[in-house]
């Protein structure tokens, strides 16, 4: 698995929650904006700022589970390929072995053969 794969969905989550945030708080300033009456435009702007936080708050939330899940699968990955790697590398001990037995079964042979 590449670097640039595991960066990006985690960038391209940041950038959207980054972006929740801004608008968030560009609308908190907004509603702050030509209002007279200070007492509904200041529990406006908590009412929206404690919203952009709830967001926030649970965007991160899925954020960290759907990184838990890659870890978690990266992790099987990981050891289905160690132990295909393991049983590949057995087999191929096992063969080198075969192939060794026949060369010194070969030499006996002509040693036998070429021996008076």
């Amino acid at each position: 698995m590449s670097e640039k794969s595991v960066k990006s969905p985690r960038t391209r989550r940041a950038a959207a929650i980054a972006g929740c945030l801004a608008i968030a708080l560009g609308g908190i300033a907004w509603t702050g904006c030509g209002s007279s009456d200070d007492e509904s435009t200041q529990s406006s702007i908590e009412e929206s700022f404690n919203n952009a936080a709830d967001e926030a708050s649970t965007g991160v939330e899925k954020g960290v589970e759907e990184a838990k899940e890659g870890l978690k699968s990266s992790e099987e990955e990981a050891k289905k390929s160690l132990e295909k790697a393991k049983d590949e590398a057995q087999k191929g001990l096992e063969k080198g072995k075969e192939e060794a037995k026949k060369g010194v079964e070969e030499v006996e042979d002509l040693k036998d053969q070429y021996t008076p």
